[in-house]
């Protein structure tokens, strides 16, 4: 039995509301990956005039994002699920230790400021992770229970 005549043994309106659910979340995820873009681009025009280092790393993150944005809005696979998610994560994660511990500078590392922008864009960010992640666990598992109902039947 393939899963999808496992899917096909399931009411059509559990079948559509998982279909409906796994859109919308695909494109909750787009829309938080693409309000993080423009985080970073706007954060570009405050970075590129004090250090270009800085303006460069928001520049990549912003061109990552919207790549991202991009993969979620044609029909992510599980590895650009899996990849958006620990960019986000990432993304996330450097800002809270640029904030705590500092960037390296010519002596010492330099702790950034928190501002409004980066901290509202850090948090889109642990979002859009947590959605893009939660839709990659349940596309796994859904894959993972089709190849259990097959293994099952044929046993």
């Amino acid at each position: 039995m393939t899963p999808e005549a496992g899917s096909r043994l399931r009411p059509p309106a559990a079948r559509l509301r998982e279909a409906t659910s796994r859109i919308s979340r695909v494109r909750l995820a787009a829309v938080l990956v693409l309000a993080a873009e423009l985080g970073h681009l706007l954060a570009i025009l405050n970075e590129w005039p004090l250090w270009e280092v800085r303006g460069a790393f928001h520049t990549v993150a912003a061109v990552a994002q919207g790549l991202l944005a991009a993969s979620l809005l044609v029909g992510p696979g599980h590895k650009a699920l899996r990849r958006g998610a620990i960019l986000n994560l990432l993304l996330a994660v450097l800002w809270l230790f640029s904030r705590t511990m500092g960037i390296p500078s010519i002596v010492t590392l330099q702790r950034l400021p928190i501002g409004v922008l980066d901290a509202l864009t850090a948090a889109v960010e642990v979002a859009a992770a947590i959605v893009i992640a939660t839709e990659w666990r349940a596309r796994r598992r859904a894959t993972s229970s089709g190849a259990d109902t097959e293994s099952a039947t044929l046993g």
